[in-house]
């Protein structure tokens, strides 16, 4: 009997032993499950805040976005008008107008006629003395 009581001793000491191990070993691991938690937390959070960062960065290139091509759209209607505006201005010099009076072979002198486009209207001046000025439509 004494040896079964001692066997059976050895054998819940050796179990005791065994819990306790295993308790250590769950510890350890309630342990990790917290840090790993709180490391989660954080993370969370700083997602959270790179989330919104980002979100606030986009929210502001869109806005230099949309500046960016308000002045480029007035640019290209400013290109568009400058280029509405601008006067072409043709020196011509006719070789069959020396007898219409517009040429003097005797003094040399040959009339110029300028004319000025600017959209649907020409400004003709023509003669010798630049004093003919008539307005034609195109």
């Amino acid at each position: 009997e004494r040896a079964h009581r001692d066997q059976a001793l050895d054998l819940a000491a050796e179990f005791q032993k065994k819990v306790d191990q295993l308790n250590a070993k769950l510890a350890t691991a309630n342990a990790e499950i917290i840090v790993m938690r709180s490391a989660a937390a954080a993370s969370a959070a700083t997602a959270a805040a790179d989330s919104a960062a980002a979100f606030e960065l986009c929210t502001q290139l869109r806005a230099q976005v949309l500046a960016g091509e308000e002045v480029r759209r007035e640019l290209h209607n400013l290109l568009h008008a400058l280029k509405g505006n601008i006067r072409v201005v043709c020196r011509l010099r006719p070789a069959g107008l020396a007898g219409a009076g517009l040429f003097n072979q005797e003094s040399g002198n040959s009339a110029e006629i300028y004319r000025t486009f600017d959209g649907g209207r020409a400004l003709e001046l023509s003669g010798l003395s630049g004093t003919g000025l008539r307005e034609v439509q195109l």
